[in-house]
């Protein structure tokens, strides 16, 4: 075995909260095209994990007050042996001795599925034989659910730990936690009596000065602008909109000629930036439990509808609005045009919709899509929905677009082009008098790049 012994580089990195614990970390991807990484098909290995909806989802079943537990394995990879066929693959050198890593390291590109079969074994063992029916696993960490003032959680606790350790397999003592109504899973804190989701305290303060200080920057190594990216990924857990403001912060990962290679951060970078830096100076870290796939049917409709060479209106009960292009506008696509009034129609009702899931009724079925993906490579709509995006996040609702034919849009259609006999018509209900604009608001979203 030691003649064909594979030596990879190696490193360790204090563990968080443990004082005195080391995770030992194996760089297996490199030398580049001779590493043991190489060797491993990721698509066979390829890993779907679960999402912060899919916990919400399972909690909010229950209600406000909902209990919840959690438990962890310690040192997950750690407990998988290496089959005596592949520890060759695994050694190490350190002050001239050579060693063999004989449990599953972190670095190996098959190791987060090999340690997740095993997790789905225990999970299937806990709900199919002991009837622990509400359990979510990330991995490691087991989540559980059951209804406010029961005596369910704490039961399924105990007996999943019993069962666990029966496994052989141990459980970290400091992260077995609950039943509770406040827990934080997976780095963020779920309050099920407010039925909320926030980012803790010290994770919103840090990154917030994270973004303060990126926002000073002129240049960057990759692995700062990854660690950058993977914070505001976790943010993205309870600011669902947010993935599409680092779409152009990952482009920028592809101009590094090496990892030690700095760059200088681009104006396509800022803009993404500039979104972070303006939501977190008016959002206070906590988002109501609604997600995009949680609520099937939408508590508002809204209508809306553009005249390519009049303007634009938007209808919902009984409130409404309409307006005129302005010169800069005029020449836009229909497409701009008719996402505009959706815009205006978030910012100016939106604070009305907390907790809501809207749905935007549009003639355009180009809009439609554009809704409904969060992107667009028109630079003026991708102003416009960035815009929309930061309403959402901020006034807590959630949004689908649905196409209706243009013959079943007659009340938007007579607002958007100033018939006030037709609309009133069609829609006796309404307000005499529109819903009122800022002038500031108008100013911001009639911005042509």
């Amino acid at each position: 075995m030691y003649c064909r012994l594979h030596v990879s580089i190696f490193g360790v990195i204090p563990k968080k909260g443990q004082p005195g614990k080391w995770r030992l970390i194996v760089d297996l991807s490199s030398p580049l095209g001779h590493s043991v990484n190489d060797g491993i098909d990721p698509e066979s290995w390829h890993l779907q994990y679960i999402k912060m909806d899919d916990i919400i989802k399972m909690v909010s079943k229950f209600g406000p007050g909902a209990l919840v537990a959690k438990f962890d394995i310690d040192s997950a990879y750690r407990n998988i042996a290496i089959h005596p066929s592949d520890r060759h693959l695994l050694g190490l050198k350190w002050r001239n001795a050579y060693y063999i890593d004989l449990a599953l390291p972190f670095g190996l590109r098959s190791a987060p599925a090999i340690f997740n079969s095993v997790a789905e074994l225990v999970e299937w063992i806990l709900v199919h034989n002991y009837g622990i029916l509400d359990l979510l696993h990330y991995l490691d960490d087991f989540i559980m659910a059951a209804p406010a003032n029961s005596v369910v959680c704490a039961s399924n606790l105990q007996v999943a730990v019993a069962v666990v350790a029966r496994l052989g397999l141990p459980l970290h003592p400091q992260k077995c936690v609950g039943p509770a109504t406040c827990i934080v899973v997976l780095g963020i804190e779920l309050d099920t009596a407010a039925q909320i989701a926030r980012l803790p305290a010290d994770k919103f303060s840090a990154l917030q000065e994270a973004l303060s200080h990126w926002s000073t920057r002129k240049c960057c190594t990759k692995k700062d602008l990854q660690s950058l990216i993977g914070r505001l990924h976790h943010a993205c857990m309870v600011v669902w909109p947010g993935r599409t403001f680092l779409r152009r912060m990952i482009n920028l990962l592809s101009c590094f000629r090496n990892d030690s290679h700095p760059i200088r951060l681009n104006v396509e970078f800022r803009k993404d930036l500039a979104w972070w830096v303006e939501f977190f100076g008016q959002w206070n870290g906590i988002s109501f439990f609604l997600f995009p796939s949680l609520e099937p049917l939408p508590d508002f409709s809204v209508s809306s509808d553009a005249s390519g060479a009049i303007g634009y209106g938007a209808f919902l009960d009984n409130e409404w609005f309409n307006g005129r292009w302005s010169t800069l506008q005029f020449p836009l696509s229909i497409a701009y045009k008719e996402l505009f009034p959706v815009v205006l129609a978030a910012h100016v009702w939106g604070p009305g919709w907390s907790r809501r899931r809207i749905l935007f009724h549009v003639d355009n079925e180009a809009v439609v899509h554009i809704l409904n993906s969060r992107t667009s490579p028109d630079p003026n709509i991708m102003h416009l929905l960035r815009s929309l995006l930061k309403a959402a996040a901020c006034f807590s609702f959630t949004f689908a677009a649905i196409h209706v034919p243009g013959r079943n849009n007659g009340i938007a259609d007579a607002l958007s082009r100033f018939n006030f006999q037709a609309f009133f018509t069609q829609a006796p209900q309404a307000k005499k008098i529109p819903t009122f604009i800022p002038p500031q608001l108008l100013a911001q979203l009639s911005i042509v790049i």
